[in-house]
């Protein structure tokens, strides 16, 4: 073979070298990029009363960028849905803990949606009736577990204009409690639920509950604050479950602001709203970050300290949450410490220092986290 032919053979292999190195380094970068993960957008405002109009609605001032995961004329709206089922219990012993876990949180375990809808031609459909009982059912385990009142069921209104907001973020793959005008699938419906509910995308139905609850990278807390807010009656839902493109077709709309937010205090079983709450708590819904909150109060002498098994354990983080989503809260996370299957763990929590009022109190409960398959 002449010289000059082997130098160019020689070329060309070293041109395929490189190139099928280049693909491998492609597939490998490719590979290492983490799976998109669920978002959240920042939590409604809570809006001021003379905000409130007779349609129901809120004008809706913009949450702040606090975190990014990933009118007084009132109606009575008819309500479609009840969960009468859901025993009127907290988690004082731990076989109602046990059962509660088991009937009403692993009972509402997300089923077919029924969605009749199209993300394409901006029809947001409707899924079934038995589909938001699973939704109200799991709001529900966590407002007893709290020992705050039940939502009493889901407007159609609300179910109306929430499935209209979770279709439009679905359309643009996007979260925003006031949709711009040049967005896809916008309508009066949309912007009045995406103003007043609590905006999830990559979940729906049950599994966006737990979204809230979890809040994980909301500094606020404030999905988990309007779910577990004492006041509210009747919530909405809305929800796509995809068209098959991507996690980003797939969204929620929870209505969290109604027209009894305004109302007095209703009697609770706490004199605070805690997540995890007093009592026996399955391992499952115990989250990264603890909340603690209080009507009205200032946290800002307040301090925490929490003992696992009898030892103090040391507090990773500790902060004063935002106010402007449901009641005034403090939040921690624990160091060094975790949950899961096995002993249950009884966990004491004081936090002193709180003044409601003219007065300073100090609060002192018990978690005891188990393994409701124990």
């Amino acid at each position: 073979m002449p010289f000059n032919r082997y130098l160019d053979n020689q070329k060309i292999l070293s041109l395929k070298a490189a190139a099928l190195l280049g693909i491998f380094v492609l597939i490998a970068l490719t590979a290492a990029q983490p799976a998109p993960q669920p978002e959240l957008a920042p939590p409604p405002v809570a809006p001021q009363p003379a905000e409130q109009v007779s349609s129901g609605l809120t004008s809706q001032a913009q949450a702040p960028d606090v975190a990014l995961a990933t009118g007084n004329n009132r109606v009575f709206l008819p309500v479609i849905q009840t969960s009468s089922n859901i025993p009127i219990t907290n988690s004082s012993s731990r076989q109602d803990a046990v059962a509660l876990y088991e009937q009403e949180y692993i009972g509402s375990n997300q089923i077919n949606p029924g969605w009749n809808g199209n993300i394409a031609n901006c029809t947001p459909g409707n899924t079934s009736s038995a589909f938001r009982d699973v939704v109200l059912r799991r709001i529900n385990y966590f407002r007893v577990m709290a020992g705050i009142p039940r939502i009493s069921g889901l407007s159609a209104l609300y179910n109306q204009q929430d499935q209209a907001a979770a279709l439009t973020m679905a359309a643009n793959h996007d979260l925003n409690h006031s949709p711009p005008a040049n967005w896809k699938c916008v309508s009066s419906d949309s912007t009045a639920g995406a103003g007043n509910s609590n905006l999830a995308l990559g979940g729906y139905g049950s599994n966006a509950i737990n979204m809230y609850m979890d809040d994980g990278g909301v500094a606020s807390l404030g999905h988990r604050r309007w779910v577990l807010y004492p006041q509210t009656q009747t919530m909405g839902t809305g929800d796509i479950p995809g068209d098959g493109s991507g996690w980003q077709t797939i969204s929620n709309a929870l209505r969290v602001f109604d027209d009894h937010m305004w109302d007095a205090r209703p009697a609770t079983s706490f004199a605070f709203v805690a997540w995890p709450p007093p009592g026996y708590v399955p391992y499952p819904v115990v989250y990264a970050t603890w909340s603690f909150a209080v009507a009205g109060a200032d946290f800002s002498s307040a301090s925490v300290s929490v003992t696992v098994g009898g030892s103090p354990v040391s507090l990773a983080s500790f902060n004063i949450l935002q106010s402007g989503f449901g009641e005034n809260a403090i939040s921690w996370t624990l160091k060094d410490v975790s949950f899961g299957a096995g002993a249950d763990k009884v966990c004491q929590v004081a936090v002193r220092g709180v003044k409601v009022g003219e007065q300073s109190k100090n609060y002192a409960y018990t978690v005891t986290v188990i393994d409701p398959s124990r």
